[in-house]
């Protein structure tokens, strides 16, 4: 994956030595260019003396069995051409062989092996012995390097893609990419000592069981690192029968059993470590290194596999500040399958004998990542077995173990679910020593399952003396139990210091413990052991939950924070709240529970330190809760007292203090004393009443802080009333009854008694204010009408139009319903001339499909409720005209008399929660009159056949509503609520005034008009554009 240039351009000192001390005067080379289909031996080609034998670009190997080349002499192996070997179950690619005694070699390989069985189909467990590189016998000095671009596949079971069997006095590094097909596989496997580094930058796969990525089972004299990508495990898969069959666990990613003198590096891109290695200006480091492993296997594993029992020793990074493992990469393990659990890191051994896992260094996630998953099983991020001595663990990137669960849902609809899983992200089991740990980062635990256990970070070695936190450590589990920290195994005392963020309980052994909450935040239990304890908030930290020992506990409180729950009580000896502080402590009036500060001895109050009690739930009646009792309560000013700060604005709240108890006393407030409109008295009624609502609606509501605050909840909590889809049909039917006006025009100036297809589109835009009739937003219309006509006499015309029209309301703010509507109509009207009068009569059967939609903001949760309802109106009305005409000039007053009758279905709105409403049925009888005047002047475009005319004009008109304008009564029932209420609507608009102008074209049987007219409703304001053709037949 990341070729690393070092190596190749720095061999060990003692290769180089040991190589140039051999070298005879005279050394043979040789290049071989042709292919090859019988096994290669390097004394053959090249004699006894030192030399390089070459495989050049254009030569090849393939042999139907056994090796394609043996190195068997002091040479230096250059592969640039391709290797293949048949062998099924004795394939072997490159071999050195010192078994006559050690050699000065080297190794350079850039072509493709191939290696074993080819076909789709042979058996991934039969034992073979196929290897692609193997170094065996007495040793080898020199460095072996696989090169970028070379691709290595071996196929068999139990086969090696590289195996350093004897002993190494050099390097090895892998840039090329290695793949195993077969179980008991592994990719790179270092039985024999290596004096200098083990890297591998390459891509490393082992995909099947039992297989191992990279095993280290000799000692390492330099570094051992990891740059590229290790794949180990088989995921489930399907087999030839259909048969699903689970995933199958690897033994490890990578795997080190012995001695690594110059530590451990999983590389990638870190705070601030060198990328560039040799200072060439390009990086040598681009990306991160992966593990990737499934069927619960580990991504990495540290034991000790000595067979003298002594320690196995993890030594210092050359570079790095006091560090033995690093991991800048990314480690992902899966279960894979159902019921399989999964751990990421193991470190150490349970087993009894066995020498101890010594790291000289600390063990740091430099940015790296850890992810465990496991469905209906446990996982596990990091656990030390046993055996590890460790000084200390940092820890910047990100770990994290969680567990879902299964769902099966049968034919009748029953769901059952899987057991889940404990998830525990750092597990440091008893017989391991680990100082200290210090976390800027995330460590995460997400438990599913019914009693299933989250723990973050849990400690039963207690080992564990100094803790800092100024990342987030989170424990979680929504059915069981979440601790953050379980040091309860540490008897020595532990001083923890979070500065950051800690979610879950945080449990402490029976030591004098020191916990110090410094700007950051708990949230969670607090329970120490016994001990004398002690607890401070400092700097605006906070804890919310309980608080309980079993020794004594001083608690300090210096310009802190504490929220304490509804079911919580913080318990402690001696209590000391000064500087500027606050308590905020939750109440429950439903449960008839609160928060509580219980002190046995002297508890000490500063005169800036406040109270906010935050309710759960709503308080219906008057109550008092006990919010603090202590043997004494001293306060630091003679006649001071507690303040509260940020109450509830529906509720009246008192403190009443005594030496030895606080008490909160609880009042609503009534719809008077909160100044509501009649509205918003009912909806404060029935939040009062008996009706059961969700708890984040009543925690919410109940907390608001101010009038403005409770006004616009309010109104985000009622049904639509703003009466809008009454004010948008209005507007439909002014805009028919004004196409009707339209296609008169049309015929009276143009004189046609033939019969005529008309059509008409529309758009409108207004603005709305908040004037009570609607609340602040704009009002889109879109629609098309199509009508047909035909004179019947010579003063009488009659058609039908149809159309659709399409309305949109957007709120500038989001309290209120939005309103989206489509209304289909179909109209019949007559057309009567009198000389100079006329007479317009029309009729209309309008139907409505409403979608009303509003917000509802509960703090940083949203709803959005949704109600579909429909509706059908019937409306007519008659216009009579005059056209005053002097010479061009039209003048021509109208007026108008239009009466509508309309009603609107009931519906229930979705999305709501306890907060949705069940709306009853409506209706709307509305009679309005309309005088309007058009100034016109017509222009002979063209005259004599074919004449053409063309008609500016100016216009205006004022609607005002005879009746209808009045308020409408809603019927609406919360969904939990047992009765139904009436609540008034808003105030139909009752005016209109308009002015515009247009121009219209008329000639040889057809008519074009393009008008325009800004409306004003008061504070409902805007634009609107009409235009319309017809033509005669």
């Amino acid at each position: 994956m990341f070729e690393y240039r070092r190596m190749a351009s720095r061999p060990s000192l003692i290769a180089i030595l040991t190589a140039l001390a051999s070298v005879p005067a005279t050394a043979t080379d040789k290049e071989i260019t042709d292919d090859r289909t019988s096994k290669i031996t390097s004394t053959t080609e090249i004699g006894t003396a030192a030399g390089t034998l070459t495989l050049g670009t254009n030569g090849s190997v393939d042999v139907t069995s056994g090796t394609a080349i043996e190195v068997n002499g002091p040479h230096r192996l250059v592969v640039l051409g391709n290797i293949t070997t048949d062998g099924k179950t004795d394939g072997r690619g490159i071999w050195f062989n010192s078994a006559a005694g050690r050699q000065n070699a080297s190794l350079s390989l850039t072509g493709d092996l191939v290696i074993g069985d080819t076909s789709t189909d042979f058996d991934l467990d039969a034992t073979t012995n196929v290897r692609g590189l193997e170094l065996s016998g007495m040793g080898f000095t020199g460095d072996f390097s696989i090169n970028s671009g070379s691709a290595m596949t071996v196929n068999g079971a139990d086969g090696r893609g590289v195996l350093i069997d004897a002993p190494l006095t050099g390097n090895f590094v892998n840039n090329g990419s290695i793949s195993m097909q077969g179980n008991r596989a592994i990719a790179i496997d270092v039985v024999g000592n290596v004096s200098g580094n083990v890297e591998s930058w390459g891509a490393v796969a082992a995909r099947y069981a039992d297989t191992y990525g990279i095993r280290t089972l000799g000692e390492i004299g330099g570094a051992f690192t990891v740059g590229g990508s290790v794949q180990v495990g088989r995921a489930s898969y399907t087999d030839e029968d259909d048969v699903v069959q689970p995933a199958s666990a690897a033994k490890a990613g990578v795997y080190v059993g012995n001695n690594v003198d110059g530590g451990i590096v999983f590389q990638g891109i870190g705070a601030n470590n060198d990328l560039d290695f040799n200072d060439d200006g390009t990086n040598d480091i681009t990306g991160d290194s992966a593990v990737i492993t499934t069927g619960g296997t580990a991504a990495l594993i540290i034991e000790n596999t000595r067979a003298d029992k002594s320690d196995q020793i993890i030594g210092l990074i050359n570079g790095e500040d006091n560090l033995s493992l690093v991991n800048r990469g990314n480690f992902s393990v899966t279960g894979g399958s159902a019921g399989i659990s999964a751990t990421g890191i193991i470190l150490g051994s349970a087993a009894s004998g066995a020498g101890k896992t010594v790291f000289e260094g600390e063990m740091a996630f430099d940015l790296g990542t850890l992810a465990v998953t496991s469905l209906n099983g446990n996982a596990t991020g990091i656990h030390l077995k046993g055996g590890v001595d460790l000084p200390g663990f940092f820890n910047s990137g990100q770990i994290a173990a969680a567990t879902t669960r299964s769902t099966t849902t049968a034919t009748d609809g029953t769901v059952t679910y899987g057991a889940g899983g404990n998830a525990t992200a750092i597990q440091i089991d008893a017989g391991n020593d680990v100082s200290r740990i210090y976390n800027s980062g995330r460590i995460s635990a997400d438990a599913a399952g019914e009693g299933k256990v989250a723990t973050a970070i849990l400690d039963k070695s207690g080992t564990i003396t100094t803790f800092q936190n100024v990342g987030t450590i989170t424990a979680i589990a929504s059915n069981g139990t979440a601790n953050a920290i379980d040091f309860r195994a540490n008897t020595t005392g532990t001083w923890l210091r979070n500065a950051g963020t800690i979610t879950g309980n945080v449990l402490l052994g029976s030591g004098n413990d020191s916990v110090i909450v410094d700007e950051g935040t708990i949230d969670g239990d607090l329970s120490f052991g016994l001990g004398r304890d002690k607890l401070q908030l400092l700097n605006g930290g906070e804890i919310s939950g309980s608080i309980n020992y079993e020794g004594s506990l001083a608690f300090i409180v210096d310009s802190g924070d504490l929220t304490i729950g509804a079911t919580s009580v913080l318990n402690a000896t001696t209590a000391d709240f000064k500087g500027e502080g606050n308590i905020t402590i939750a109440v429950d009036a439903a449960n008839n529970t609160a928060g509580k500060i219980a002190v046995s001895d002297l508890i000490s109050i500063g005169n800036k330190v406040t109270i906010t009690p935050e309710l759960d739930s709503f308080v219906r009646e008057d109550r008092s809760f006990n919010l603090i009792t202590a043997g004494r309560i001293d306060f630091a000013d003679a006649g001071a007292s507690l303040e509260l700060a940020e109450t509830p604005y529906l509720f009246d709240v008192e403190l009443d203090a005594t030496d030895t108890s606080v008490t909160l006393n609880l009042r609503p407030k009534t719809a008077e004393e909160l100044g509501l409109t009649n509205q918003l008295a009912i909806i404060h009624s029935e939040l009062l009443s008996d009706t059961e609502f969700d708890s984040s609606l009543e925690s919410y509501v109940a907390n608001l802080k101010t009038a403005g605050e409770v006004n616009n909840t309010f109104r985000a909590l009622m049904p639509d009333v703003s009466n809008d889809s009454y004010n948008i049909l209005l507007m439909s039917e002014r805009r028919t009854s004004r196409m009707i006006s339209e296609r008169l025009e049309s015929v009276g100036t143009t004189r046609n008694d033939d019969g005529s297809i008309w059509g008409a589109q529309h758009f409108e835009r207004l603005t709305a204010g908040d004037d009570g009739a609607m609340l602040p937003g704009t009002v889109t219309s879109t629609g098309l009408t199509f009508g047909i006509d035909q004179s019947v006499s010579d003063s009488w015309l009659l058609g039908i139009a149809a159309g659709f029209v399409l309305d949109q309301t957007d709120r500038t703010e989001e309290i209120g319903s939005e309103i989206s509507m489509f209304s289909p109509f179909l109209t019949g009207y007559a057309l009567a001339r009198y000389g100079n009068a006329h007479l317009a009569l029309s009729s209309s059967l309008r139907y409505t499909d409403i979608s009303r939609e509003r917000d509802l903001i509960l703090d940083i949760e949203e709803r959005t409720i949704q109600g579909d309802t429909t509706g059908l109106g019937i409306s007519g009305s008659a216009e009579i005209g005059y056209d005053l005409a002097l010479g061009n000039f039209h003048f021509k007053p109208t007026g108008l008399v239009r009466a509508l009758h309309y009603k609107e279905s009931g519906y229930t709105e979705e999305g709501g929660f306890s907060a949705g409403y069940e709306v009853g049925k409506r209706s709307m009888n509305r009679v309005e009159g309309e005088l309007g005047a058009r100034l016109q002047y017509e222009i002979e475009w063209r005259r004599g056949n074919g004449a053409v005319k063309l008609v500016p004009e100016l216009r205006a008109t004022y609607a005002k509503a005879i009746s209808g304008d009045e308020y409408t009564d809603i019927s609406a029932r919360f969904e939990n609520a047992e009765e139904a209420f009436i609540i008034q609507s808003d105030k139909l608009y009752d005016n209109l005034k308009s002015f515009g102008g247009g121009v219209a074209l008329f000639g040889n049987g057809a008519t074009g008009r393009i008008a325009y007219d800004y409306r004003d409703y008061g504070t409902l304001t805007g634009h609107s554009a009409m235009l319309t053709v017809s033509l005669s037949f």
